[in-house]
């Protein structure tokens, strides 16, 4: 069995590669590569850099091989991956608030 962790937590603060490297320093197999940041708004650093992510260029395939290549390079691979979607919504929130 593999244990693994997504990198999404840490990506807007020290970027994709350097946050897989860091889930392998601290002992995962794996890595699971959430791409929120393709949907726009979701990142709260894009305003600031002015930065493009990456799968939204032509060079997409080039940068998801560049990340496989780090796992790999640290000893650990892509155990998933998933597009963005909300995790919370006005809807979802009334319905938890409303058990509350």
């Amino acid at each position: 069995m593999k244990t693994s962790t997504e990198i999404q937590s840490i990506v807007d603060v020290v970027g994709e590669e350097k946050a897989i490297e860091m889930i392998a320093k601290a002992g995962f197999d794996a890595w699971d590569f959430s791409m929120f940041n393709m949907k726009g708004g979701l990142n709260p650093f894009t305003r600031l850099f002015k930065k493009k992510y990456a799968l939204l260029t032509n060079d997409y395939l080039k940068f998801a091989r560049h990340l496989r290549q780090i796992g790999e390079d640290n000893g650990i691979v892509c155990n998933q991956s998933h597009a963005p979607f909300p995790s919370l919504s006005k809807n979802r929130a009334s319905i938890f608030t409303a058990r509350d």
